[in-house]
């Protein structure tokens, strides 16, 4: 992988990730954790690059 699109990924899970409103309960550190986690993940050789990053956020509105 190009350096510029390991960039661009980590920017983007970065941005999302403070910019979502989850709270990231289930990990200890909080964001500072699962974002670790996912440089650590995207960082390693054996992980498979073409893994879809399916995020989705919404609300339901009150009909």
């Amino acid at each position: 992988m190009l350096e510029k699109d390991s960039f661009n990924f980590a920017k983007k899970v970065e941005i999302v990730g403070r910019n979502s409103g989850f709270s990231f309960d289930e990990f200890k550190g909080g964001y500072q954790e699962f974002y670790q986690e996912y440089t650590d993940y995207f960082a390693s050789q054996r992980r498979f690059t073409y893994s879809p990053m399916i995020w989705c956020r919404g609300q339901k509105t009150a009909d």
